[in-house]
């Protein structure tokens, strides 16, 4: 019921608009406009284009003589001229001449719009004469914007003429864009000649699924055949496509039976489709009508999505009502509701947003959109966004708000950005501005973030270095490696030496990014690195990640390994990763683990999980072990 108030009420909306920007109805208000060859070739037409405009043009054309004193109607009657000598010359082109005359326009069209439209006109006349020869002189034109205006003019001159020819001949155009545009150019004629047979058309297509714009404006035409048509559909990705535009069609002209319709679809999978477009259409003229359909809709990841673009749609129209609406919503739809709210409410007034945003409770939600409040802030006037970070008393609040400005500020102008956050007094500050500005240089420059980072206090300076190597492990491991090394060895210092703790986890993602390229030299680099617990963090990567793409060349390089911890590492993931699919390996594995608890913990795991498939394969393994009584008590399931 709710979803037919809704719809009713955005229909009166939209009543009310047309009737406000067309008074004179539904009548043709355009007939002063003048008809050409093509919508381009009216573009080059310019003046010329006053010899057809009826009186309406000609009492204009008079109150302009009387302005100007008649002073550039001599120039205009010259264009006119010239304009009617190209008229004539299209007119007495043959199809032996077209292709000339065509191509001593390119020039000018490459040049000037008006040149594109006589062009454009050329090519009209040339598919009227041999569309064929047409068809492969737009394919061959020099830029991509006179080819796709050729091949649409072309396509939609021909499916005038004869549609079933233009259909035919789309078989020629191997390009996807020129496919595209060629078909684009049908659908406005098949559309209005026979919609139905041209929706067929498309459902052969291959690519016809991308032309859900067709039934929408069939839909706005006639929103029960074309609904009736798309649910024929037996192409699941086509039909939701389809249905996507019959639904935005329908609701733009008859929400309430729109509205019906994607009722009608409840409990099938063609109603998320139906009822996305419908919200989203509602949603830009009547958006309150919108949030209550909304409303109704069932739980889950679709509808947060809509209440989202309503909360969008409605902020840029009434902000007040959409605050009110979305404060109003329970538990994570208001956050829902919120978060696209205050991004176009900051676009607007920033410091009203801020203002809002500092005066909430503080929560996950509010960090958050405090770091992206200022981050948006923070590309028009970081100084200002900096500011409003720094007077945030909550701590956790003032960290997030100044991480999202700095990271704005430093994008824009990155040595401003370092200076300030050196300024800073405040450790924790200085903590987090280090870590924003960093994050930002490092995609920049690397090596000039780790000169910067080596001249901070040394409390700070694991804070970047960390953000540089994260970066760097993402984009260039192996110069992250050396980085590290460098890092770690106080190689730039002592304070590489002394925050080591800070780079356990960059080693672990150094080497697993390293190892999805190239585990062989990830292995041998961590490998190298000193014992300790960054090293095995980075053999654990190296193994997760190489026994995943190729555990016999993992087992290999595991099996090299000396005996101790860093083999145990890597041994546990070989096993964890084989234990369901190669138990019998899984069992060896777990084994030839050094350290007795992690290796009694492992056969275990194996023991029960081959013993749930193939019980007697893994008793009989298990009595072959050698493991002594107290083990096989530790091991055995029960």
């Amino acid at each position: 019921m709710v979803f037919m108030i809704a719809a009713v009420a955005f229909l009166f909306g939209v009543a009310v608009d047309r009737a406000i920007l067309h008074p004179w109805g539904s009548g043709d208000h355009r007939k002063g406009q003048v008809e050409s060859l093509d919508p381009d070739v009216s573009r080059g037409a310019g003046a010329f284009a006053q010899e057809s405009g009826g009186a309406g043009v000609a009492i204009k054309q008079s109150e302009q003589d009387q302005e100007t004193g008649g002073g550039d109607r001599e120039e205009e009657r010259g264009e006119r001229a010239e304009w009617r000598r190209f008229q004539e010359a299209l007119g007495a082109a043959t199809a032996e001449s077209i292709g000339e005359l065509a191509a001593s326009l390119r020039g000018a069209a490459e040049r000037s719009d008006e040149g594109h439209g006589r062009l454009m006109g050329a090519y009209r006349r040339w598919a009227e004469l041999d569309p064929a020869a047409a068809l492969t002189a737009a394919m061959r034109e020099p830029n991509d914007r006179l080819r796709r205006s050729a091949v649409h003019t072309l396509f939609r001159t021909l499916a005038e003429r004869d549609l079933g020819s233009a259909q035919r001949m789309l078989a020629s155009v191997a390009d996807p864009n020129l496919r595209r545009e060629a078909i684009h150019a049908m659908s406005d004629i098949g559309g209005r000649q026979a919609p139905e047979a041209f929706a067929r058309f498309l459902e052969g297509l291959p690519d016809g699924r991308d032309f859900g714009h067709f039934f929408r404006d069939w839909a706005g035409r006639d929103p029960s055949a074309a609904a009736g048509f798309v649910l024929s559909v037996g192409d699941a990705a086509a039909r939701s496509e389809w249905i996507r535009g019959v639904a935005s069609g329908w609701a733009s002209g008859d929400a309430e039976g729109a509205a019906a319709w994607v009722e009608s679809l409840g409990g099938t999978a063609d109603f998320w489709p139906a009822a996305e477009m419908l919200v989203e259409e509602m949603a830009r003229t009547d958006p309150a009508a919108a949030a209550a359909l909304v409303s109704e809709l069932p739980a889950g990841d679709r509808r947060r999505h809509l209440i989202e673009r309503v909360s969008s749609s409605w902020a840029r129209q009434d902000l007040e009502a959409a605050l009110t609406w979305a404060e109003s919503q329970p538990g994570f739809q208001s956050a829902a509701a919120l978060d696209p709210l205050l991004r176009e409410w900051t676009g607007s007034d920033p410091a009203a947003a801020a203002a809002y945003v500092g005066n909430l409770p503080v929560s996950e939600r509010t960090l958050r959109a405090a770091h992206h409040l200022a981050e948006q802030w923070g590309n028009s006037d970081p100084e200002a966004a900096m500011a409003w970070a720094l007077a945030q008393e909550d701590p956790a609040l003032r960290d997030r708000a100044m991480h999202g400005a700095l990271s704005a500020w430093a994008e824009q102008d990155l040595n401003s950005a370092a200076d300030f956050a050196a300024s800073l007094e405040d450790s924790s500050e200085l903590r987090n501005a280090v870590r924003a500005v960093a994050e930002q240089w490092a995609v920049r420059d690397p090596a000039g973030a780790m000169d910067w980072v080596e001249a901070l206090p040394a409390g700070v300076r694991g804070e970047g270095g960390r953000e540089i190597l994260n970066h760097l492990a993402r984009e260039d491991p192996r110069a992250a490696a050396g980085f590290y090394e460098a890092l770690t060895s106080g190689g730039l210092g002592e304070w590489g030496a002394s925050e080591p703790g800070l780079f356990v986890d960059a080693a672990g993602d150094i080497a697993g990014r390293w190892s999805e390229l190239l585990p062989a030299e990830a292995a041998d680099w961590a490998t190298g690195l000193p014992e300790g617990e960054a090293q095995a963090r980075a053999i654990g990567a190296v193994a997760d990640r190489w026994v995943w793409a190729d555990s016999l060349g993992a087992s290999e390089w595991i099996g090299s390994l000396p005996a101790g911890e860093i083999r145990d590492v890597a041994a546990e993931r070989l096993v964890n990763h084989i234990a369901s699919s190669d138990p019998a390996a899984a069992f060896q594995w777990a084994l030839s683990v050094e350290a007795e608890g992690r290796r009694l913990h492992l056969t275990r795991r194996v023991l029960d999980r081959w013993t749930s498939v193939d019980p007697g394969a893994a008793q009989s393994a298990l009595d072959a072990s050698g493991l002594s009584p107290d083990q096989r008590a530790r091991v055995e399931p029960q």
